[in-house]
């Protein structure tokens, strides 16, 4: 059984040096960014046909994810 959103059981997080540890946080939450990402894209279409002015996905990503994050994943997305 894993333990804590990395997945990982104690003596494996024992093991790990700090710099792999932080490669692990940072694709963890790459991947977390990834499925807000598609949450929200999904979310708008599912609300589009009801509202007067359809939300756009990048509005509901920046609400989930921060301004700080957003900014760094459309960074990302630039090929930057």
């Amino acid at each position: 059984m894993a333990y804590g959103p990395l997945g990982l059981r104690p003596w494996e997080l024992a093991r790990l040096t700090f710099a792999e540890l932080a490669q692990c946080w940072e694709a963890w939450m790459r991947c977390e960014e990834e499925r807000k990402a598609e949450l929200a894209w999904g979310l708008s279409h599912v609300m589009s046909p009801h509202l007067k002015r359809p939300i756009p996905p990048d509005d509901l990503l920046l609400a989930l994810i921060g301004p700080d994050a957003f900014a760094r994943r459309k960074h990302r997305e630039m090929g930057a």
